[in-house]
């Protein structure tokens, strides 16, 4: 089976990738570092005939979306229509990597049946991405499958993320954090992975949606005192207590739906995917 993947040099592409070639799977990687527009059709080799396109790509960065909103919606609106006419041309499944749409849940845990409620430019422009592949799924039959991830994390996760922010500062001996509150569903990106893999496995008549996160939420103080439990000597935290707007409070993912369809579990608790992550930063 030839397998594409949009966005292979990010986070979860090198993660996603190595898996599915131990798997056995031919990989095609696409990517913008490697010269690839994946928003302008016509980006897969001439002569490449792939089985399924899993869509990475994007920018995912929520503060930056605010500030850059047209740059959002033009990046992963256009690249998202580009894989969904290979999809279609070339009878191609397609794998969406989505995220957390729910805005402040009505209740907890939150099923894939709760109210879509987008809260930023880069939320509404996954709605939009999932409306454009229902809209291919239900017009065109292209098979396809939507994963709203949760709050990812793992080793060699970069940017601006939170523990990425978190595992920077240990150096410094001294954490500076804003609101201690916030819950959260973290999910570790080695049992994201597997999901990918398990919707490539399994074969749906109709559009489907998942969603993946561990089904626990932690606080961001919780979180620092996983971190300290696993660090020779504590570092200090400081919390400015500030809370961002329309903060949402707590989030849990109910993942009952690809437990049963998916045959999917997560298998990695926060603790044990915090040790692996301060392991590799030592």
């Amino acid at each position: 089976m030839k397998i594409g993947i949009t966005g292979s040099g990010g986070f979860i592409g090198r993660n996603l990738s190595a898996l599915l070639k131990s798997k056995g799977y031919e990989v095609f990687g696409y990517d913008r570092v490697d010269g690839i527009d994946i928003s302008v059709p016509g980006f897969v080799e001439d002569g490449v005939k792939l089985d399924v396109m899993v869509h990475l790509a994007g920018n995912t960065f929520i503060p930056d979306s605010f500030n850059k909103p047209f740059d959002f919606f033009k990046n992963n609106i256009d690249s998202t229509l580009s894989v969904l006419e290979y999809c279609r041309l070339n009878n191609c499944k397609i794998i969406f990597s989505s995220t957390y749409l729910y805005g402040n849940p009505l209740y907890l845990p939150i099923d894939e049946k709760h109210p879509v409620l987008p809260h930023s430019p880069y939320t509404q422009s996954k709605k939009v991405s999932e409306d454009l592949i229902l809209s291919y799924a239900r017009d065109f039959g292209v098979e396809s499958v939507i994963l709203r991830l949760f709050n990812l994390y793992g080793a060699g996760q970069k940017g601006d993320f939170l523990i990425p922010t978190i595992i920077r500062q240990l150096e410094n001996k001294v954490v500076s954090l804003k609101d201690p509150a916030p819950k959260r569903d973290f999910i570790n990106v080695e049992d994201v992975c597997r999901a990918f893999a398990s919707a490539i496995e399994n074969s749906f008549e109709q559009p489907e949606i998942f969603n993946i996160g561990y089904g626990e939420s932690y606080s961001i103080g919780n979180l620092i005192d996983i971190i300290n439990r696993n660090l020779p000597h504590p570092v200090k935290t400081e919390f400015s207590n500030e809370r961002r707007p329309n903060e949402i409070m707590d989030v849990v993912a109910d993942t009952s739906k690809a437990n049963k369809l998916l045959n999917w579990k997560p298998e990695i608790s926060l603790e044990d995917g915090i040790k692996q992550i301060l392991a590799n930063h030592e």
